[in-house]
């Protein structure tokens, strides 16, 4: 748009310089391009609002359908198939029901371990927060006012070999293989 509006302004003072010399033909022309150039113009930012009000539109649409239920669902179940593939073991989530952006009720948290063995199996999980938006906005900390977990079931142990625990796979799967090394003296 910037490019088409100094074209513009830059054949209109051409064609104002030919015309002063007395070049009316060549200040036609350079008139002619000015209005084509303006015309370049109001095309482009014609587009340019269009595809902005497009992708305001498309990011409302998003943010209400994660208000539903049923998408919610859909995240939840497409975020275990992901871990799943990740961790090569099963996890599964049952069912999910968020209010934004204050309370998140997650229930059937099935995550088992390499041997697929259950590793951890959370009945219901209930979180709620102080206003999680309002937070961020305001550049206040965020509070987690509750916390329930209900049916819960953690199957912790070592390997025979005594060094890896059962949940180490997790970390090793989702980590960013970078290690830490600290020297104690």
């Amino acid at each position: 748009f910037a490019g088409e509006s100094q074209a513009r302004t830059r054949y209109e003072f051409f064609s104002k310089v030919a015309r002063e010399e007395g070049y009316q033909q060549i200040a036609n022309i350079f008139q002619k391009t000015a209005d084509q150039e303006k015309q370049h113009a109001k095309r482009f930012f014609k587009f340019l609002g269009y595809t902005v009000l497009s992708i305001l539109i498309l990011i409302g649409i998003g943010l209400f359908l994660l208000t539903k239920e049923k998408y919610q669902n859909i995240l939840a179940k497409k975020a275990a198939s992901y871990l799943s593939e990740k961790l090569h073991t099963r996890v599964e989530i049952g069912h999910v029901r968020f209010k934004f952006f204050n309370h998140f009720n997650i229930e059937d948290v099935l995550v088992e371990d390499e041997h697929h063995d259950t590793l951890a199996f959370v009945g219901t999980i209930q979180l709620s927060t102080s206003e999680l938006l309002a937070s961020y906005w305001n550049d206040q900390p965020y509070v987690v006012s509750d916390v329930a977990l209900k049916d819960v079931f953690v199957h912790l142990n070592r390997l025979k070999t005594g060094e890896r625990w059962n949940y180490d796979f997790i970390a090793e799967a989702l980590g960013s293989g970078a290690t830490d090394t600290l020297n104690v003296e």
